[in-house]
């Protein structure tokens, strides 16, 4: 995330024009950004250009009505641009051929060929089907994408120098065509509801950091075992350890924090009676209602041992939500919040 500083001054017949000026965070510096970042917008189009001339500035962030302006020659040397406003037409983005950074946060209505941009090494969009040619960026190191439609991944294994790849409401049922991404290091997949299965991943991967949230139909992850054993594998925010995909290991899991924060044995023999219940009793009855009698047991627990403060809470909650994972996250939530007292 950048740091703001503060403006660049430029005069134009007699009247000061300012523009919001932004250095690199450290983080971003390691990607190559240098220099500053501008803001730009409709009433300071002709100071940002003397900006970027006697300054040479790479990287602009556009809060203006069209993008027009990029067809003058002053932005033809940019390397960085980031739209976070609602422009229908991106035609003059292809002026700009040198550009290596490119985040896309603006309505779907425009068409863009990304075959105009040989050399971009990373880009955050919406997916769309009026943007052209994603695959043919070959030198795309990171990529984040909203909203993939595809059932799998296969056009994705033209992404040959890909490291980092982030995909978020995307429809694809397995992961396959990701195994050809030999570079790739950082896997994180967000609500992606149809995902079945981690079928794509194997050994050629070089991945050392998956993260997997809210993909409530996930079941199968076997692919795992084909990983570095030294990839750290995090699911729902917690430590995914190998074979975890029962809920027993789950709760196991929870024993042994709870005894790293300091809880008493007694409370936590009795909290690991309460959750193995409810996962043995989910398999026959109602969600619901074992969900119900297991948090009113816990209460109980709660108010015998005056015990269950924050950190052991959050433990227990997410173990519950782990435990439920084949259910709505927000229903689950909702009934947890209804029921519990501490």
């Amino acid at each position: 995330m950048s740091i703001d500083l503060e403006y660049f001054e430029v005069e134009i017949n007699g009247r000061i024009h300012p523009i919001p000026k932004h250095e690199f965070s450290p983080c971003e510096k390691q990607l190559g950004k240098e220099g500053y970042m501008i803001t730009i917008w409709d009433s300071n189009i002709e100071a940002a250009k003397q900006v970027i001339v006697e300054n040479g500035i790479k990287h602009i962030s556009i809060a203006t009505s069209d993008l027009n302006f990029l067809l003058q020659p002053e932005f033809k040397d940019i390397e960085g641009i980031y739209i976070n406003c609602h422009i229908k037409d991106l035609a003059p983005l292809e002026n700009i051929k040198e550009i290596k950074f490119l985040d896309l946060r603006c309505d779907k209505k425009g068409k863009i060929d990304f075959k105009c941009f040989p050399n971009l090494k990373y880009l955050n969009c919406e997916y769309s089907k009026r943007y052209k040619n994603l695959t043919s960026l070959h030198k795309l190191e990171s990529l984040s994408l909203d909203g993939y439609t595809e059932t799998d991944l296969e056009e994705f294994g033209n992404f040959r120098n890909l490291t980092e790849l982030y995909l978020i409401f995307a429809n694809c049922q397995s992961l396959k065509g990701l195994h050809l991404l030999t570079k790739l290091q950082k896997l994180t997949l967000d609500e992606c509801k149809k995902l079945v299965t981690l079928n794509g991943l194997g050994k050629d991967n070089a991945i050392f950091e998956l993260k997997i949230s809210d993909c409530r139909n996930l079941k199968d992850f076997s692919s795992l075992d084909k990983l570095n054993p030294n990839c750290d594998v995090f699911l729902n925010g917690k430590i995914y350890i190998s074979g975890q995909d029962s809920e027993a290991d789950q709760i196991a899991l929870l024993v042994n924090n709870l005894h790293e924060i300091g809880c008493e044995k007694q409370i936590i023999l009795e909290i690991q009676i309460v959750l193995e219940t409810l996962k043995k009793n989910i398999e026959y009855n109602d969600w619901k209602k074992e969900l119900k009698i297991c948090v009113v047991n816990l209460n109980k627990i709660a108010d015998k041992y005056d015990a269950i403060y924050t950190e052991e809470r959050e433990e227990i909650i997410s173990t519950i939500q782990y435990i439920l994972v084949d259910y709505s996250s927000i229903e689950v939530e909702k009934n947890l919040d209804k029921f519990r007292n501490w």
